[in-house]
Formats: structure tokens, C-alpha cells, sequence
């Protein structure tokens, strides 16, 4: 048997073994991680639900809300898209109609916005393809706001997303808000990126908030999702995986109704429409204002799931990758295992045939 064949055989299965113990240490790490991120992610999930119904309420009450006056108009300017402000039929002279004509004039391009996209990455790696299919996800949605020709500012949470976007997208105007995501610092990223999205509203820096995280479907399954948080629109950005279409869908017109978004078989169809309003709800003051006061309360809910989802879906990513290389490591130590024994039995059969050829040849002599 060649020595340096052994050794390096040897040499390979211990550091595989070593490497079978660090994953295996990892997995049981992620697997303690996961029941923590995804209790909270459970726990968070039933308040942002009765959340989005009340202001889906609120929203119904601004839009079918008669006692208008322009200041009304002017603080909801963002908060609301004009779909859900003006209606097609409005009286001449109303405080609608006039704010409608110096906002909408005639032959404005509607189209050209500048957008808010925040982008919740993962921290760390050692998780499958996770990473890569939430920042391919995110670029393909960057690249379509820009070639609709609207400015894009772009706001990131996680190390891989500040990582990917400052050296592939280095002349979009970035602001890095958190690298390392936990569950501790959760809350307070979440406050901090709404109060950055009420601010850029507020200025009139950008027109539009859209987010794009994970939604956790399973241990073994994800998906990056695209939601528009501000402003609040019939149709969320036309696209059914927009996940504002399953949360606040309004029409115009169908002031008693609201339209969900379901998928059956594959295909994205309308469920059966079910009452808007809550006549249960009573507001001391007027709707514009409840739904001010909601706003806040609003984005600081729906990021923080959406950074609680994406946890979780990091690192349920994070322990199936681990089990993967666990199992990996276990075929290599066997093979590799299997190999060093065929060479050793390969020595032993070589030097059994040279001691037989001896004692043969030593009879011959005598």
C-alpha cells in the first residue's frame, strides 16, 4: 500500500469527521433557533391580521366620507392613492374635485415615481440558496422600477443584502439600516424602518414604499414576496404576488365589498366578496385622522413580521442545509472509508503473494 495514499486517506476522513461535528453543532443550534423565530413569527401573525382589517375599515370610512376639506386631502397626500381619494363622478367645486385638478391635471405622467424599495436580506450564509433567490427576487424588482424611469432609493436590513446591492447596484442611492437581524433587535429595526418610511413620505421624497422579504410557508419551503406599504392602493403594484393584494384591496366603486386574492390549482382567482365595513367601529374623530394615528402602528406591525418571516425562513433554510451536509459528510466518511479499506486489503493480499512466492522458491533450494 502507498504510504502517502494512507495517510492522505486519513488525513481526508478526519477532517471530514471534523467537519460532520461542526455541521452537526450547527444544526442543533438552528434547530433551538427555529422554535424561538418561529413562535414569535406565529405569535405576531394574529394582531397584524385584526390590524389589517381595522384599517381596511378606516380606509373604507376615508374613502366613502363626505365631510371633506382640503387639509384632509393634503395630509393623506401618499398615504392614499388617488384611486381610492377620487372617485370618477365628483361634484364640480368640492374640495375632492378642485384638489383632483391641481394634483391630476390633465396629460400628467402618473407613471414616473420615485420609489422606497426596502429589501429585508438574510446575516448570515451556510443557508442554501436562500440568499440568492431573495436578492435575485429583489434585483429583478429594482430593475423594473428603474427602467420605468422613476428614481429609486433603496433601504436594506441584513449583511448579504448590503453586501450583494453595494457591489452590484452601486449607483442606486442605498441606506444600510441593520446588518446583523435577531430576534432581539427585531422591534426596534421594524420602528426604525417605518419611521424612515412616514419621513420619506412625509418630505415627499419618494411617492411609493414597497417591501420585498420572505413569507415562510414551511421548514422546507419559502417565498420572496413583493408588498406595497404606502400608499395604500386598490391593486397593490399589478402584480399577483403582491402581497397587498391578500391584505387591502378596495375598489373604488364597491364601496360595501372587498375583493381577496386566492390560489387554487395554480391559478390566482377572486374569492367571494365579503362585507368591507364594520358598523361596530366607532371613531370619536374623523377617519383621516384614525387613520394617521393607524399609520405608525401599520408599518412598524407589517415589518416586523415581514423581518420575523424572514428570520424564520433563514433559519429553517440554515437547519436544512446543515442536515444536508450532515448527511453529505456521513457518505464521504463511508466512501472514503470503503477506499482506504480496499487499498489496505490490496497490501495485505500483495504481501501475502510475496510471502507465499518466498516459501515456494526457499523449497526449491532444498
Amino acid at each position: 500500500m502507498n504510504a502517502s495514499s494512507s495517510a492522505d486517506l486519513n488525513r481526508r476522513i478526519t477532517v471530514t469527521k471534523t467537519a460532520k461535528k461542526i455541521v452537526s453543532a450547527m444544526r442543533l443550534v438552528s434547530a433551538a433557533r427555529i422554535k424561538r423565530t418561529l413562535d414569535a413569527t406565529f405569535d405576531a401573525r394574529p394582531f397584524h391580521v385584526q390590524l389589517i382589517a381595522t384599517l381596511r375599515t378606516v380606509v373604507h370610512r376615508v374613502q366613502t366620507s363626505s365631510d371633506w376639506s382640503e387639509k384632509d386631502l393634503r395630509l393623506l397626500d401618499g398615504v392614499l392613492d388617488p384611486a381610492l381619494i377620487y372617485s370618477p363622478k365628483l361634484v364640480l367645486g368640492t374640495p375632492r374635485e378642485r384638489l383632483r385638478r391641481k394634483t391630476l391635471p390633465d396629460g400628467a405622467d402618473a407613471s414616473r415615481t420615485s420609489t422606497l424599495l426596502i429589501v429585508v436580506g438574510g446575516s448570515r450564509g451556510l443557508c442554501g440558496p436562500f440568499n440568492k433567490r431573495l436578492l435575485a427576487f429583489a434585483a429583478q424588482r429594482l430593475d423594473l422600477l428603474v427602467n420605468d424611469g422613476g428614481a429609486v432609493k433603496v433601504a436594506l436590513v441584513g449583511a448579504k443584502a448590503e453586501r450583494y446591492f453595494s457591489r452590484h447596484h452601486a449607483g442606486i442611492e442605498q441606506v444600510f439600516v441593520e446588518s446583523k437581524m435577531t430576534l432581539r433587535n427585531a422591534a426596534s429595526v421594524a420602528s426604525a424602518l417605518g419611521e424612515l418610511c412616514s419621513a420619506a413620505i412625509g418630505a415627499r421624497e419618494v411617492s411609493r414604499v414597497e417591501l420585498v422579504s420572505v413569507d415562510f410557508k414551511s421548514l422546507v419551503s419559502f417565498q420572496p414576496t413583493t408588498r406595497t406599504l404606502l400608499p395604500l392602493t386598490p391593486t397593490g403594484i399589478e402584480d399577483g404576488a403582491d402581497k397587498m393584494l391578500l391584505e387591502l384591496v378596495v375598489q373604488p366603486e364597491g364601496f360595501g365589498t372587498r375583493e381577496r386574492f386566492q390560489t387554487h390549482g395554480g391559478r390566482t382567482v377572486l374569492a367571494p366578496a365579503v362585507p368591507l365595513d364594520r358598523p361596530s367601529l366607532i371613531f370619536e374623530q374623523s377617519p383621516t385622522y384614525v387613520l394617521l394615528a393607524m399609520l405608525p402602528l401599520y408599518l412598524s406591525s407589517t415589518l416586523f413580521l415581514a423581518l420575523l418571516e424572514t428570520l424564520s425562513s433563514e433559519t429553517s433554510a440554515r437547519l436544512l442545509a446543515m442536515k444536508q451536509a450532515q448527511d453529505n459528510a456521513t457518505d464521504m466518511v463511508h466512501d472514503l472509508s470503503l477506499e482506504r479499506n480496499k487499498l489496505r486489503q490490496a497490501y495485505i493480499t500483495t504481501e501475502l503473494m510475496d510471502i507465499s512466492a518466498s516459501v515456494n522458491s526457499m523449497e526449491g533450494l532444498f
